[in-house]
């Protein structure tokens, strides 16, 4: 962990570096290969932890690129294979095309936004039972996901992310959608 000032960097994993600033994540970027090893404590990465989510396809959808790559390492350090997409458009080519365990899919997104992604794939008899987490900077737009005749979402988080609640959320969400499937 290092500090500039105000600012806060730890490794958010093998993969990625978080700057804080006042508990709040503000910027991940890719980690370099001379970046130093030593983590705290309170963010030791595990090879159990990394098998977690080992056998799961995860589509990450959002237009905000450092949130979309911030989601997508703390996933990959966990063993999720990923996909990206940063409009709706792409995401339903790519979610016909790899059919991901889960998806990832932000609100607010320039052109076709989350909520008419999300209809859309309700609306899909090939995706229809793909569980989806929404997530978004505006939790005011949880009523237009929640407002709609399509079932409602399987997870649902708010922005500013940490590394815990999304993979807390990711991990119920594919249990769940395991135990409905079983049934």
């Amino acid at each position: 962990m290092t500090e500039r000032g105000a600012h806060v960097k730890f490794r958010a994993g093998p993969k990625a570096i978080c700057t804080m600033m006042a508990g709040r994540c503000i910027r991940i970027s890719r980690m370099i290969p001379h970046t130093p090893s030593r983590l705290p404590a309170a963010f030791c990465y595990t090879e159990r932890m990394a098998r977690d989510l080992s056998s799961y396809k995860i589509l990450v959808v959002d237009d905000e690129a450092d949130a979309r790559s911030f989601i997508c390492a703390v996933l990959e350090d966990n063993g999720a294979t990923v996909l990206e997409a940063s409009d709706g458009d792409a995401a339903l080519e790519v979610a016909r095309r790899e059919k991901p365990d889960l998806i990832t899919l932000d609100i607010t997104m320039p052109g076709k936004d989350g909520g008419a992604v999300f209809e859309e794939l309700r609306k899909d008899p090939a995706l229809l039972d793909t569980p989806v987490c929404i997530i978004s900077a505006h939790p005011d737009l949880r009523r237009l996901i929640y407002q709609r005749t399509v079932p409602p979402p399987e997870g649902y988080l708010d922005k500013p992310i940490d590394e815990k609640g999304l993979l807390l959320n990711v991990r119920k969400t594919l249990t769940l959608a395991r135990r409905r499937h079983a049934k």
